[in-house]
């Protein structure tokens, strides 16, 4: 009787450390998942990279003209 006692004590044991481990495991999926819709919403809101780079492009010539007038300004 006292080995079946022992050995019922030790897989209640082992039971509740699995209960728990699997607990934590689901815990951290959800955890995960959650940062990755984030991410998804983030990248959703961005503008597409073609017209993000034209932009910049623009911005650049634009400040580039200003760069040569300040430049003949100061001659």
């Amino acid at each position: 009787q006292p080995q079946r006692s022992r050995n019922a004590r030790a897989q209640a044991r082992h039971r509740e450390k699995r209960k728990a481990y699997i607990a934590q495991l689901e815990e951290t999926v959800k955890k995960l998942q959650d940062a990755m819709s984030l991410t998804r919403e983030d990248l959703a809101s961005l503008p597409a990279p073609q017209s993000r780079i034209r932009d910049l492009e623009e911005e650049n010539e634009k400040l580039r003209s200003e760069l040569d007038y300040v430049k003949q300004q100061l001659r």
